[in-house]
């Protein structure tokens, strides 16, 4: 009889764990990403490809318009953040699926330095 008891618990034991809910690998939230890198304003446009997201602040009404503002790229992909920079207000852009262009200038910290015109190629590790 203790036999057959254990044998009982033993295949209802192996039966719970193979019905065991999977564990999640689910992607992290883009936009919760977004809002804790750049804050709750922010303006997003994906690539033509809708491979990758760029995400960029956007001054709320109490900011000032020289404000260094901030940009990520996001991988839709797997949710990874592949650039980041700073870069002056409304000058960012895609060029194509994988290149953005933004004019971006040490002025942002300094005031004494013209803007600089910088392409990133998003779809490279490192940017």
């Amino acid at each position: 009889m203790l036999a057959k008891n254990s044998f009982f618990f033993f295949i209802l034991f192996l039966t719970l764990i193979a019905c065991k809910a999977p564990a999640s690998k689910s992607k992290p939230d883009v936009a919760s990403i977004a809002k804790i890198k750049l804050g709750p304003y922010y303006t997003v446009v994906n690539n033509d490809a809708n491979t990758h997201a760029l995400y960029y602040e956007s001054p709320n009404g109490n900011q000032h318009i020289s404000k260094k503002l901030r940009f990520i790229v996001i991988n839709l992909e797997n949710s990874q953040i592949v650039a980041e920079d700073f870069f002056v207000l409304n000058n960012i852009k895609w060029l194509n699926n994988s290149q953005i262009e933004y004019l971006t200038s040490n002025a942002l910290f300094d005031n004494k330095s013209e803007p600089i015109k910088k392409i990133v190629n998003v779809t490279l590790p490192n940017n």
